[in-house]
């Protein structure tokens, strides 16, 4: 677990075993550390992410660091004595980045977004997570989604499990896109499952369903396993349909609406690749 404090420090807690925590005290054991643990840099902290056995962070002046087990080459090392068992219990700055402006963490892969809008990666690709096709680990950092970033600009970044995602938007247009890489295992990149792994660009128009889908726009995505989550917003006044912000659930598990008993409008629709879930948008407010 990490911890950013108001102050841009960085704290840890959990196991230590690979190094992941960023101190060399107990690394290697498989004792958990209870007590948070401030995390030695030397600048600021404003952001950071955590794979399953590595984590990065990201410094205010746009360095980034990494730590933990280097055994898919996740940490940004040409380092050969690091890679396939190594590890860093202390966070290295990884080198041939530009200054980057968000980090992401998948379970052992690395994605970093520079403060102009560039994607780079390193680590695992057995699963085509960098590149859309699985390959052997990439070990220093690499440009992904060239294409892709070319008149968009980047909105988030998330890389999960085996795949890495990306909200991208145009200002002058209102269109904004989704990219989904990686494996598809589940339908979870809105594929068939017959397609393990790939790379697909969701478009709001035809992905939403509607006569006036061109008046929405994607606005954030979050993952968690085997799932996907997509917000939708009103980029323009819409008519229909009648509400302002949706949450869509890509997976062939997504029941989430019938165990919630929550209305779904429009009715949710099957493919051959997953089940899509369109759910009016949850806000939750308490005094």
């Amino acid at each position: 677990m990490l911890i950013k404090t108001r102050s841009s420090r960085a704290f840890a807690f959990g196991l230590n075993r690979f190094g992941q925590l960023g101190s060399c005290s107990n690394a290697g054991s498989w004792s958990g550390n209870g007590i948070p643990v401030e995390i030695a840099l030397e600048v600021n902290v404003s952001g950071m992410s955590a794979g399953r056995k590595h984590s990065l962070l990201l410094g205010e002046d746009g360095g980034v660091w990494s730590f933990g087990s280097n055994d898919r080459g996740q940490l940004g090392f040409l380092d050969q004595q690091l890679v396939y068992g190594g590890v860093v219990c202390a966070p290295a700055r990884v080198p041939g980045l530009p200054a980057a402006g968000q980090v992401a963490a998948g379970r052992s892969h690395s994605v970093v977004a520079s403060k102009e809008g560039q994607v780079w990666g390193f680590g695992n690709n057995e699963h085509g997570q960098l590149t859309g096709a699985p390959s052997s680990p990439v070990l220093t950092p690499m440009r992904m989604f060239e294409e892709e970033t070319t008149n968009f600009s980047l909105v988030s970044l998330t890389a999960r499990e085996m795949a890495t995602f990306l909200v991208l938007s145009d200002a002058l247009t209102d269109e904004s896109r989704v990219v989904l890489q990686g494996w598809n295992n589940v339908g979870q990149l809105d594929l068939p499952t017959a397609t393990p792994y790939g790379k697909h660009v969701l478009q709001t128009c035809p992905f939403l369903p509607w006569q006036t889908c061109d008046e929405f726009a994607f606005a954030t995505l979050q993952s968690g396993g085997e799932n996907v989550f997509l917000e939708v917003t009103e980029s323009r006044p819409a008519t229909s349909p009648p509400f302002s912000r949706l949450l869509l659930i890509l997976s062939r598990f997504c029941r989430l609406s019938s165990i919630l008993a929550l209305p779904r409008s429009p009715p949710l629709s099957q493919s051959s690749s997953c089940l899509r879930c369109y759910l009016p948008f949850l806000t939750l407010t308490g005094s």
